[in-house]
């Protein structure tokens, strides 16, 4: 530290400094003022990495309060990182789930649709989208959303589980059932969805489906919702 103490646009020294708090010592705040300092006396140095290096730092403490569950302080620092560099759509995720967490709902709407904008692939910005859709019961966006999360990752099973959630809220059971035969192709041992894809079955009447799905539920170590709701389709298929 020296070497800006004695000369104040000694840049490579701020820079050097900067690289060390942010990398090394983790000292985000510290990092993001010596790096402000570089940009002051010299926007272009190192061809502008200085820039890419603030917004890390923004990035990296932002993460930090939101560790913390500090919503409001982690998406400060978001924004100040994008408006560093704004085609980061890792940034605006993040952002999003700073509002969404904090359930400022609207904000995190905006915030997600642009890092889905920046990466029409970005499987957890949709999933996130449809999360906040299903919690505010705007259900056709919701579908939208998670559909296009397993679109862009169709290994993605908490999107296929949400999914079939709404379609069940909508009473549209057999899309609900196609939902689950694809997340259980995709985990196959999780005795939750048999439970889930039973009780789709179940409320289209297929008794024996519903049934099948229950046991192989319990296979998996499926608890007291499967045998009750196995018991359930073998009274109403009158199988005493």
């Amino acid at each position: 530290k020296m070497a800006t103490t004695v000369d104040p646009k000694y840049v490579s020294a701020y820079f050097a400094l900067g690289q060390l708090q942010l990398i090394s010592l983790k000292k985000f705040d510290r990092a993001q003022a010596s790096l402000r300092k570089v940009l002051d006396l010299d926007p272009n140095y190192e061809e502008g990495k200085a820039r890419d290096l603030l917004a890390n730092a923004f990035l990296k403490q932002g993460a930090a309060y939101h560790r913390q569950k500090n919503y409001k302080s982690a998406a400060a620092q978001y924004i100040s990182a994008t408006q560093i560099d704004p085609s980061s759509a890792r940034t605006f995720y993040n952002l999003g789930l700073a509002y969404k967490q904090g359930r400022e709902y609207s904000k995190a709407i905006n915030a997600l649709s642009t890092a889905t904008d920046l990466n029409a692939s970005y499987d957890k910005a949709y999933r996130a989208l449809g999360d906040i859709y299903k919690a505010t019961r705007k259900n056709s966006k919701a579908i939208s959303a998670y559909s296009k999360a397993v679109q862009a990752n169709p290994k993605d099973v908490r999107a296929y589980r949400n999914l079939a959630q709404v379609y069940s809220s909508n009473k549209q059971y057999a899309k609900t059932a196609a939902t689950l035969k694809k997340a259980i192709a995709v985990k196959p041992g999780d005795s939750k969805l048999h439970t889930d894809l039973g009780f789709a079955y179940h409320s289209q009447k297929n008794y024996k489906k519903a049934i099948a799905s229950y046991k192989k539920a319990i296979a998996n170590g499926g608890k007291s919702e499967s045998h009750y709701r196995l018991s359930v389709s073998y009274f109403e298929a009158k199988n005493y």
